[in-house]
């Protein structure tokens, strides 16, 4: 029995990471545009895991949501000068362009959610929760369709000494050779450059290639010998 393709549209706040978690559930470093800029993505691309050979999930990367308070009352006024419930509301306005007008981004990402079966909603656990982001999840919530949260790959305490890997690593003994070199241990090498070192992996990298200076590193292990003196205060 062939099941149906699970459509999952990928949404959230812009520059959020929703393409950046593409490329990891796809391992395509080369799917849709990554940047610090704001608004990255302006298109709608998808793209296809399969199982055995069968499409199973395609995923749908889609527009960041910019004007989130102001798309929310809009829809609301919407919605009492039709006299209709929210879905109705925003069904109507996806399905006139007349419309979208300061919402055009928002459009393209809300009519994914309406045409998928669940969304993934992308959260940067970096940024304080604020206004703007409950009235995306009211909206989202209206669509009637299951909506799972993401947090995004940052750390949600603020800070690298925050993570179980890292205080781990810096109470070991031999943690600076470690450090100097770990972009040679794997799995790093796939993925971690160092300018005028060479490349010591040959295989696709899964996720988002990053490069590392030894100053970085220095940096890093100046920053752990402080995590030592502060413990033996």
């Amino acid at each position: 029995m062939t099941l149906p393709v699970l459509k999952v549209a990928v949404i959230g706040h812009t520059n959020t990471g929703k393409t950046s978690l593409l490329r990891t559930l796809t391992r395509n470093v080369s799917f849709g545009d990554v940047s610090s800029r704001p608004a990255t993505t302006r298109v709608v691309e998808a793209s296809t895991l399969f199982i055995d050979d069968a499409p199973a999930v395609e995923l749908i990367d889609t527009p960041g949501l910019e004007s989130s308070t102001e798309l929310h009352d809009h829809l609301d006024a919407l919605r009492r000068s039709r006299g209709s419930d929210w879905t109705d509301a925003i069904l109507f306005f996806l399905d006139d362009p007349r419309e979208h007008g300061e919402f055009p981004q928002e459009a393209k990402a809300l009519r994914q959610v309406i045409d998928c079966d669940v969304a993934l909603y992308v959260i940067d656990a970096r940024d304080r929760v604020l206004g703007k982001h409950r009235d995306e999840l009211d909206i989202l919530g209206r669509c009637a369709r299951p909506i799972c949260h993401v947090i995004g790959d940052y750390n949600k305490y603020g800070g690298i000494d925050s993570t179980p890997s890292f205080q781990l690593m810096a109470r070991r003994d031999d943690v600076d050779e470690r450090m100097r070199t770990f972009y040679a241990r794997p799995p790093h090498p796939v993925f971690v450059r160092v300018p005028g070192v060479p490349r010591r992996s040959n295989s696709p990298a899964y996720a988002s290639e990053f490069a590392v200076s030894p100053g970085d590193i220095e940096n890093l292990l100046a920053f752990i010998q402080t995590l030592k003196n502060w413990r033996r205060r």
